[in-house]
């Protein structure tokens, strides 16, 4: 059984095994995740937003074509590439406010965080079933992982923060 000290995240001692799973599944390595990965200007990624809060989408369904499939599958490319690279800035800041002393606030944003993304994917999982259009179901499964890394790497960063060791 994992012990759980006060400032460890409460969820990280019982998080499913389903998100576990889900931060092992490799991130795409195509040309388009990489350029979104690499600047924000690579790429249009004014389409990302609607995205953003899960489902059930407002999108209306589109055509079941093997064009529709190439979109969807360069449209989850380009949301994780973006996603990492905002999340790389973020740890960037967060590497920043640790050396300047800043460890406990460090912490405590990373918990709280964590908790809401943690209950953002489980509110992911549980519309997943409403979605019936592969578009929208493909970028449910891909909201679903990218909640479960966050959640899990952010645990193991407060870990690591815990342990006095440097996780930057």
């Amino acid at each position: 059984m994992k012990r759980c000290t006060q400032t460890t995240l409460d969820i990280s001692c019982r998080l499913p095994p389903e998100l576990i799973t889900l931060t092992t599944v490799p991130l795409p390595t195509s040309y388009l995740f990489h350029e979104a990965l690499s600047s924000e200007d690579a790429l249009d990624e004014s389409q990302l937003q609607c995205w953003e809060s899960g489902p059930p989408f407002a999108q209306p369904k589109p055509a079941d074509t093997v064009e529709e499939l190439q979109f969807t599958t360069n449209l989850t490319h380009v949301f994780l590439g973006q996603k990492l690279r905002l999340e790389s800035q973020a740890k960037a800041h967060r590497k920043y406010r640790y050396a300047a002393g800043d460890a406990e606030e460090v912490i405590t944003e990373l918990q709280t965080t964590a908790a809401r993304t943690f209950r953002e994917w489980v509110q992911v999982k549980n519309c997943m079933a409403a979605c019936t259009v592969r578009r929208h179901k493909e970028m449910a499964k891909t909201i679903l992982q990218w909640h479960a890394w966050i959640v899990y790497s952010y645990y193991q960063e407060v870990g690591a923060l815990e342990r006095g060791e440097d996780p930057y």
